[in-house]
Order: structure tokens, then sequence, then C-alpha cells
């Protein structure tokens, strides 16, 4: 359902896009208030943050236990998702800067339903956000099953409290769940969503930095 409202968003907006848009691809370089833009600066400033992204494509593998026959299914599972989140971000950030001057786009917290109204696709927008907002469930759930059967091996392997590997009647690592539940809402509680993106960007990038040097 996420990715129909995202080709929707992507068919519809390119029929509002305006190439001048893309003039000059990348912008000069200056030093603002919030950091670098523009030029390969601004550029290496947006991707350190792209990383929180990415990381969707990661839970698979913290679900192999649940896969059938995971030697096949988990590479083709990660390399498909990993390949079709590229092209959909990418043609989304595409899109959009087609559709608007880039800066227009500035402290604008809904790009994509701002620049569907602006270009005369209300219904369009409502549709789109109001899947974006029932796909954000739907990601927490997949998340939150990834992070609880990762503590779950933590502790059954000892890197843990033992006890964090201990499952209910139905073979759910529930205690894990539960911690894992309650570290988000406090987390999440107090500090902005800028910070956790950039904390969560560089922890992820350090995970797999850790992870290529290993292999």
């Amino acid at each position: 359902l996420k990715v129909l409202a995202i080709i929707l968003f992507v068919i519809v907006g390119l029929t509002a896009i305006n190439f001048s848009n893309y003039i000059p691809f990348i912008p000069e370089h200056k030093v603002t208030e919030t950091g670098d833009f523009g030029g390969w600066q601004g550029i290496y400033a947006g991707v350190s943050m792209i990383f929180l992204a990415y990381i969707g494509f990661d839970s698979i593998a913290a679900n192999s236990a649940e896969a059938i026959n995971p030697q096949k299914t988990m590479p083709r599972g990660i390399l498909g998702s990993l390949i079709v989140a590229i092209v959909l971000f990418v043609a989304v950030a595409l899109v959009l800067v087609g559709m608007f001057h880039y800066s227009q786009y500035a402290d604008n917290a809904e790009p994509v339903g701002w620049a569907l109204r602006e270009s005369g696709h209300g219904i369009i927008a409502a549709i789109v956000q109001a899947i974006s907002v029932i796909g954000m469930f739907t990601a927490l759930i997949g998340m939150m099953l990834a992070g609880s059967r990762l503590l779950y091996s933590f502790g059954r392997d000892g890197l843990l409290p033992s006890w964090l590997s201990q499952l209910n009647h139905k073979h759910l690592p529930n205690r894990a769940l539960v911690i894992l539940t309650i570290i988000g809402v406090v987390i999440g509680s107090m500090f902005p969503f800028a910070f956790l993106a950039q904390l969560i960007s560089a922890g992820t990038l350090v995970a797999f930095m850790f992870v290529s040097l290993a292999m």
C-alpha cells in the first residue's frame, strides 16, 4: 500500500515537473546558520542523515530465524528491498525538486502533500498522506519485530541479561519487546526528531562499518 502511494505521487508529480527547477543541479556551496548548503559539502551533509531511511532492509536479517530456507530468501529479500528503496527514494526526490524550486521546501514538514496541493492535486495529496500515516504504524511494527528479535538473540548469546531471551507461551520474546517499547517511548519523548535521526544515522553507519570490517 505504501509503495503504491509513492508510485501514485511519482506518476502525478511527473505531470507538474518544470525542468528549469533542476538548474543548477548542484547549487553553489555556502555556509548557513544550520550548516553547509549546496556543493558537494552540502551533499555530504545530507548523506550523513539519509542512512536513517535505509535501515529497514537491515531488519530483514534480524528476522532470519523466522524465515523458511533463509539461505535463499534472506539475500533476495535484502537486496530486493534495498534496490526498491533506492529507486523509490531517488524518484521521489527528483519529482519533488522538479515540481517546485528546492528553496520552497525549506522548513516544510510535509513536502509531498504540499507539492501536490500547490499543483492542483488536493485529492491525491489527501490519499497519499492518509496512506503515509497508516504506513507509519506498519513500519513501527516491523522495526519493533526486528528490534525485539535482536534483544532476544543478545540475551540468548550472553551479551545481555539472559531473562531477555525468555519466550512466552506463544514463543514470542515478550520481555524484549516490552523493554524495547519502554526505551523507545522514553527516548522519543525526550529528544527532537532531527537529533534522533542524526543519532540513528550515525549509529547505523558505525554498525555497517564494523560489519564491513568483519567481512
